[in-house]
C-alpha cells in the first residue's frame, strides 16, 4: 500500500484549534486508513491507503476532520515519493548554513500560475533567500522565521495557492518516518 502524508494547517498554533495527536490518529483510522502515525503537534500524519487520488483523499479527511472537530482544517497531501522528489529538489545545500540559518519548505496545494512565480520571485529580502520548484517553496531564515518577509501567509497570498510550512528538520523526520 502506498504511504501519504497529510500536512494539516493551522492546528494547535497560538492556542487555537487544538488537537491531540492521539485524536487525529483516531480520526485518520476511522476513515480507514492504515499504519497512521503522527510526528510533533502541528499536524503530521502519515498513512497507509490503497492507491487514491490526492483530491479524493484531501475531501475524505477534511470532511472526517470537519465532522470530529466541529472546525474546518485545510489539508495538503503528499504521496511518499512527492515527499522525496521535494527533499532531492531542494536548492540549498544545508550543510552549509550557519548555525543561526536555517531551512523551512512550503508545501503548496497546487502548482502555482507562471506569473505569480515571477511576482514572488521578484520580492527581493536582505535577510532570506527563496526558490521555487514546482509545488515547493524553500526559504532560507537568516534572523527566524517569525522575522521572514516569505512567510506562509504571504507565500499564499503571492501565489494564490494554499500552503503549508516545515522546518527542515521537520521534512527530513517525516521522510524517515514514511520510509
Amino acid at each position: 500500500m502506498p504511504t501519504y502524508i497529510a500536512l494539516l494547517r493551522g492546528i494547535n498554533v497560538g492556542g487555537h484549534k487544538k488537537v491531540k495527536m492521539d485524536r487525529l490518529k483516531e480520526i485518520f483510522s476511522s476513515i480507514g486508513f492504515e499504519q497512521v502515525r503522527t510526528y510533533i503537534q502541528s499536524g503530521n500524519v502519515i498513512f497507509e491507503t490503497r492507491p487514491l487520488e490526492t483530491s479524493e483523499l484531501i475531501q475524505q479527511i477534511e470532511s472526517q476532520l470537519k465532522e470530529a472537530l466541529e472546525f474546518e482544517v485545510p489539508v495538503i497531501v503528499k504521496t511518499a515519493e512527492e515527499w522525496k522528489t521535494a527533499i532531492g529538489a531542494n536548492p540549498f545545500d544545508v550543510d552549509l548554513l550557519k548555525e543561526d540559518e536555517k531551512l523551512h519548505v512550503s508545501f503548496l496545494a497546487e502548482k502555482p500560475s507562471t506569473e505569480a512565480v515571477e511576482k514572488l520571485l521578484s520580492v527581493e529580502s536582505d535577510i532570506d533567500d527563496f526558490q521555487i520548484e514546482g509545488k515547493t517553496a524553500y526559504i532560507v531564515c537568516r534572523k527566524g522565521y517569525k522575522k521572514t518577509v516569505f512567510s506562509n501567509t504571504f507565500i499564499e497570498k503571492k501565489l494564490k495557492v494554499a500552503a503549508t510550512t516545515r522546518n527542515w528538520n521537520s521534512v527530513m523526520k517525516i521522510a524517515e518516518m514514511s520510509k
